[in-house]
């Protein structure tokens, strides 16, 4: 692939056990593009395999980057922290599930937890506080645009690169509704 001259590689669906070793051989091989996988990585990992090859490589990462991070979140952090070591970003992505789930169980009562249809029924319109961000804002389902339905929850997307061994924030996005 090296050979074709691409001026960009997606790493696109590669095992986080992989990346790095990927990134050092493609740099080893010659090329100096921009790589990038729209999947989650641990930054430490990538770099503690392929040093300063890693440098540059874009990565869309968890949904908690300190700038954007509320005091409730922080929190969330520093317990997780306590328990498991350290932080995994890619492990902001996943609070917002049972977040949203409890908030629309809570908003259609009792009977959602017995009847799909009603808790199905809430997804359409369901708005609720996100617990998690800075300046507040709505929880809610996405994916009608390309789904058809609400059935995925709205996260904010930050897409980063490595710097070092830890993650430099390029951007944050938010999915289509």
């Amino acid at each position: 692939m090296i050979g074709t001259s691409p001026d960009h590689i997606v790493l696109s669906g590669v095992s986080p056990s992989d990346v790095g070793p990927l990134i050092k051989a493609a740099r080893e091989l010659g090329f100096t593009g921009t790589m990038s996988t729209e999947t989650g990585q641990d930054p430490k990992a990538i770099y503690e395999v392929a040093g300063d090859a890693a440098n540059g490589f874009i990565a869309a990462g968890g949904a908690s980057t300190e700038a954007i991070r509320s005091d409730f979140m922080v929190k969330f952090i520093e317990r997780y922290t306590k328990d498991w070591g350290e932080w995994n970003d890619v492990a902001g992505l996943y609070v917002y599930g049972p977040e949203i789930m409890i908030q629309t169980l809570q908003s259609v009562g009792p009977k959602a937890l017995d009847d799909t249809e009603a808790f199905k029924a809430a997804l359409d319109g369901f708005v609720g506080k996100n617990p998690f961000l800075k300046e507040g804002g709505e929880l809610k389902y996405v994916g009608r645009t390309d789904y058809g339905q609400p059935r995925q929850v709205s996260v904010p997307i930050v897409v980063q690169q490595v710097e070092n061994g830890e993650y430099k924030p390029l951007f944050v996005g938010k999915l289509p509704d």
